[in-house]
């Protein structure tokens, strides 16, 4: 796989990852809406939580196949 390749497989990752991110962003903040009496303090939290369990974890698998290809690749 070429560096560009890898680069554009990575660049339509991301972007999956983000539009799953902002509608799911969306559904919950019409729910919390209704639900509580503050919603922008329960949409931090849920937003916090999010990050936590899609994007760190994306972007340290996404680190770690640079870290592996890196290795894999012998340097002249």
């Amino acid at each position: 796989m070429t560096d560009t390749s890898s680069a554009i497989t990575a660049l339509r990752s991301l972007a999956a990852l983000y539009k799953a991110i902002v509608q799911a962003v969306k559904d919950e903040a019409i729910i919390m809406e209704q639900v509580f009496p503050a919603p922008g303090d329960a949409l931090v939290m849920f937003v916090t939580r999010l990050y936590e369990q899609r994007v760190q974890v994306s972007l340290l698998a996404y680190n770690q196949q640079g870290s592996i290809k890196q290795t894999a690749t012998p340097r002249l």
